[in-house]
């Protein structure tokens, strides 16, 4: 499960020209009681390890204080 973190400076939820990736942002990919983690680099991509199974993910991001959502704090995924 990979994606990148990035600062909306507009708020239209999409990366554009000149919006700054974010690093040091822990990314969770919860499935049932199992939690995996990711951490944003200074690229703002994230990767996480997850077993190859099939079946539902909900990715959540822990926000810097410095910062807002402009997306839904969690997102839920099937693979």
């Amino acid at each position: 499960i990979s994606g990148n973190i990035y600062f909306d400076a507009n708020g239209n939820g999409v990366k554009d020209t000149g919006e700054n990736n974010i690093p040091n942002i822990t990314v969770t990919a919860t499935n049932g009681s199992n939690q995996y983690y990711g951490v944003s680099n200074a690229q703002g991509n994230y990767i996480i390890y997850a077993p190859a199974n099939s079946g539902n993910y909900t990715l959540s991001i822990n926000p810097n204080v410095n910062f807002s959502i402009t997306e839904p704090l969690s997102q839920t995924y099937t693979l």
